[in-house]
C-alpha cells in the first residue's frame, strides 16, 4: 500500500501546480473585496485536500493505456474544483463548523461579517452561507472553465462534460433524498440507503473519476463498464466505512464534527441495522438522541455502545466485507495488466484501512 500512497502524494502536488496555473491564469481584476478572492481561495481549499479524485482520473487514463499529459491533469484538477463546490454545500446542509480541522467556508464568513460589521449572529449567519453558496457556484463553473480550456481531444472533452452533467446532477438528488430521510424518525429500508450511496459517493467518488480518466484515453466502452461495476462496489465500502469514522472516529483525525451522523438523523447503514437490533427501550431513548440539536459525550458514548451491542456495527461491517470482496472479484476480471491489478487491491486496502 505505501507505494500506491506515495504515487498519489506525488500526482497530488502535479494537480496542485495546475490548480495554481489555473488561478494565476484566471482574470477578474474588475473585481474587488470578497468577490476577488474567491477564486485564489476555492484553488488554494481545493489544493488541500487528498485529492483522490483527481488521482483515480489520472489512474483511469493509465488503466485505458493513456499517458498522463498536462491535459490530462486539468481534467483532474477540474474534478477537485467540482468537489470542493460540493463540500462547502455539504456543510452547510449539514450545518457542520469544521471541514479539514479548519473552520467550514460558510463559519469563516460569518466570522469576518461580524468582525467587518457588527452584525448580529442571525445576519452574519445568513451572510457567512449566502457567499459560501456563491462560492461553491463559482467552483462549479470553474471547474467548467478549466476543463473547457484543456488540450483534450474534443469528443473527449464533450463526453467528459455529458457524464459529468449526468452523474452531478444524481449525486445534487442522492442528497435530497438524504435530507428528506432525515424527516422520518424510523429506519429507512437497507435498499434505499445503498440507493442513495450509490449516487452520492459510490457514482461520484469513485466511477465518475475512473471514467473521467478512461475517456481522456478513449478506452473502450466494454473496459468502462467493467471498471465501473468495480468501482461502484469500492464506493459503497468507501461510504459504509466514512460512517463508521463518523461513529468511532475522532475529531482531530476526521477534521470534522464526532457525531454529526446522530445529530443530522442521518440514515446510514449503521442507523438501520442500530434501530433493527436494539431493544424496545434502547430504540425509545435513541429516537430522542437522533436529531436531537445537542449531543453530549455520554450521548455519543450510549449510540456506540448499543451498535456494539447490538450487533450492528458488526452487521454493518459484515456488509462492507461483502463489497470488498465483490470489489477484489471484479478486479481479477479486469482485462489489464497484473500491475495494474496491484493498484486496484492497494486502493481497497486504502479504503478499508483509512483513519480519515
Amino acid at each position: 500500500m505505501p507505494r500506491l500512497l506515495d504515487q498519489f502524494a506525488a500526482r497530488a502536488d502535479l494537480v496542485r501546480a495546475r490548480l495554481q496555473a489555473f488561478r494565476r491564469a484566471t482574470t477578474d481584476r474588475d473585481l474587488h473585496g470578497w468577490a476577488a478572492e474567491l477564486v485564489p481561495r476555492l484553488t488554494t481549499f481545493a489544493a488541500q485536500g487528498k485529492l483522490v479524485r483527481a488521482n483515480l482520473v489520472l489512474l483511469g487514463c493509465e488503466l485505458g493505456g493513456g499517458r498522463i499529459t498536462a491535459a490530462v491533469q486539468d481534467a483532474a484538477a477540474a474534478l477537485e474544483l467540482v468537489h470542493s463546490g460540493f463540500l462547502i454545500h455539504d456543510d452547510i446542509i449539514d450545518d457542520d463548523a469544521l471541514r479539514r480541522g479548519q473552520p467550514a467556508l460558510h463559519v469563516a464568513y460569518a466570522d469576518a461579517g461580524r468582525r467587518r460589521a457588527r452584525a448580529s449572529r442571525a445576519r452574519a449567519d445568513h451572510i457567512g452561507r449566502a457567499i459560501a453558496i456563491c462560492a461553491a457556484d463559482a467552483a462549479f463553473f470553474a471547474a467548467g472553465e478549466l476543463l473547457a480550456h484543456t488540450a483534450l481531444a474534443p469528443a473527449s472533452t464533450r463526453r467528459i462534460l455529458q457524464l459529468w452533467a449526468h452523474t452531478f446532477r444524481r449525486v445534487a438528488l442522492g442528497e435530497v433524498l438524504d435530507v428528506e430521510l432525515t424527516l422520518d424518525a424510523g429506519a429507512a429500508p437497507l435498499r434505499t440507503i445503498l440507493g442513495f450511496y450509490r449516487l452520492k459517493t459510490a457514482r461520484y467518488t469513485f466511477c465518475a473519476p475512473l471514467e473521467t480518466g478512461l475517456l481522456c484515453a478513449d478506452a473502450p466502452a466494454a473496459l468502462i463498464r467493467a471498471v465501473n461495476a468495480f468501482a461502484e462496489h469500492l464506493g459503497l465500502v468507501f461510504q459504509i466505512k466514512d460512517d463508521e469514522l463518523g461513529l468511532f472516529g475522532a475529531t482531530r483525525t476526521i477534521g470534522k464534527p464526532l457525531g454529526s451522523d446522530i445529530t443530522q438523523n442521518k440514515k446510514t447503514v449503521y442507523h438501520h441495522y442500530l434501530f433493527a437490533r436494539a431493544t424496545p427501550a434502547q430504540r425509545a431513548r435513541l429516537r430522542k438522541l437522533f436529531g436531537a440539536p445537542r449531543l453530549t459525550r455520554a450521548d455519543v458514548a450510549y449510540v456506540r455502545a448499543v451498535l456494539e451491542s447490538s450487533g450492528a456495527r458488526a452487521a454493518a461491517a459484515a456488509l462492507m466485507t461483502r463489497h470488498v470482496r465483490a470489489a477484489r472479484a471484479a478486479i481479477r476480471t479486469l482485462p489489464i495488466a497484473p500491475a495494474q491489478q496491484t493498484r486496484l487491491q492497494q486502493l481497497v486496502d486504502y479504503c478499508i484501512t483509512r483513519t480519515v
